[in-house]
């Protein structure tokens, strides 16, 4: 048994392919990983997926970036008057998509806009409706405001023809014959009839009639106040009309005094009996010379009647120190502004100079100080 065992032994120390075979074993593993190393390095990559936007960013001298963050502001701000692929919602939000508006206006030109709002009334504004400061969304900053700029340029197609604007071309009618004028029916006109018609009678596709609404007339004016102050966004199980119903109506510097006079219209609409009528200082206040220009430039802050709007812009309705200035001191004051960094300025608000419209020319502001003094009941 041991012979055996010693032949056994000896046949295998004499195997003469044994050391090779080690040896080459020995460098198979330790060279595989360099050699698959190499195979991954040197092996032809795919190019990079380009970017959805790169082509647009490229036409407008753009990043693709600002316009996929353009895209989603738009859709929280402008979806909702303008639609959400941006082809308009009739007698409400134009067509944005191939606008020859658009089209012909500088980056800068549809910046100061969107900043601004565009007021019922207001040069170009054929639709009669309130287009709200920042689209109804103080919150975006100004960044914000240039990337749905490069969003909106982004959906211009060259060589296409541009959107037909028949179903703008036309302000909605005005209030009917026996709806009560005055601050409360201006009110309602300009932040709720695009979608719930000058009369309340509603408008298809868009608002329901509030003037037969069995649900508006079983809520108290608090519940109404609260749902206008919140809105119904589309995804609320309770929308049954699919568009969004922005907070406020989609204009933020509505006070909670302007609402209510809005809960008093919608009363009167459903059939309870007007108010008493207004003096001579209220009526038309809305209507007249520079009503647009303060709504557009100056109403986020001071409020759409002047009364203010907390934590922004103080009453100038009742306000001693505006009432003490002469009409060529104020001019000087507006054209100014008054930074946050004046000993004067108790609010810590910046007021722009110009309200933030340096288009505003001395005629139009003279305009916005008779507005004024008519909210003041000086006039």
């Amino acid at each position: 048994m041991h012979g055996l065992a010693g032949r056994g032994k000896a046949a295998v120390d004499g195997d003469p392919h044994r050391v090779p075979a080690i040896l080459a074993a020995t460098v198979l593993v330790t060279t595989l990983p360099v050699l698959m190393g190499a195979v991954l390095v040197l092996a032809p990559k795919s190019p990079p997926a380009e970017h959805r936007f790169a082509a647009q960013a490229a036409a407008i001298g753009v990043s693709p970036v600002a316009i996929e963050l353009g895209e989603a502001n738009y859709r929280v701000a402008c979806a909702t008057c303008h639609g959400m692929d941006a082809r308009g919602v009739p007698h409400l939000g134009k067509p944005l998509r191939n606008s020859a508006f658009v089209q012909d206006s500088s980056p800068e030109a549809l910046f100061a806009m969107i900043k601004r709002g565009r007021a019922p009334g207001e040069a170009g504004n054929t639709t009669g409706v309130l287009m709200p400061p920042r689209g109804g969304r103080p919150d975006l900053s100004d960044a914000d405001l240039s990337n749905i700029v490069a969003y909106v340029r982004s959906l211009q197609e060259p060589g296409q023809p541009t959107a037909a604007m028949d179903n703008w071309a036309t302000p909605l009618a005005g209030p009917a014959a026996g709806v009560p004028s005055g601050p409360e029916a201006a009110l309602f006109v300009s932040s709720c009839s695009a979608c719930h018609g000058a009369d309340g009678g509603g408008v298809e596709g868009l608002g329901k009639s509030l003037k037969d609404s069995v649900w508006a007339k079983g809520k108290s004016d608090d519940e109404l106040l609260a749902f206008i102050k919140q809105g119904r966004p589309i995804w609320d199980a309770e929308n049954t009309t699919g568009i969004d119903m922005p907070p406020k109506g989609g204009n933020p510097a509505l006070t909670d005094e302007d609402l209510r006079n809005i809960i008093k219209h919608i009363r009167v609409l459903e059939g309870a009996e007007p108010a008493a009528a207004p003096g001579a200082a209220e009526t038309g206040v809305l209507s007249g010379p520079g009503a647009s220009l303060f709504v557009s430039s100056c109403s986020a802050c001071h409020g759409v009647l002047g009364t203010g709007v907390e934590g922004l812009g103080k009453s100038l309705k009742d306000s001693a120190w505006a009432k003490s200035k002469r009409d060529d001191e104020l001019l000087a004051f507006i054209k100014q502004g008054r930074p946050v960094w004046d000993a004067e300025n108790t609010t810590g608000v910046d007021m722009p100079p110009k309200g933030g419209n340096p288009a505003l020319a001395d005629d139009d502001l003279r305009l916005i100080i008779g507005y004024i003094r008519r909210l003041q009941g000086q006039e």
